[in-house]
């Protein structure tokens, strides 16, 4: 649960002051967020079917969004600060 959200701050670069430079104009909030479900889903539905050796938890899914939404909402009103 905490590596899908620390990789966010990463590549937010969240752990930095703002910046306006081409990567965070690309990494928007809402683009972040969605790449990092759609991953974090891919490889929770591979583990599903068995694609490598790992064990499936459905209550995954919760956990990455419980954590991945609330940072995005976060990052979103803190990003707009900053327009």
């Amino acid at each position: 649960m905490v590596g899908p959200a620390w990789n966010y701050i990463l590549i937010r670069g969240l752990f930095t002051t703002y910046t306006q430079n081409v990567w965070t104009r690309f990494f928007t909030p809402l683009k972040t967020v969605t790449i990092f479900l759609l991953v974090c889903f891919g490889i929770e539905i591979a583990q599903l079917f068995n694609l490598y050796d790992s064990t499936y938890d459905p209550w995954d899914f919760l956990a990455y969004v419980s954590i991945l939404v609330p940072m995005f909402i976060l990052d979103s009103y803190t990003s707009s600060k900053h327009l």
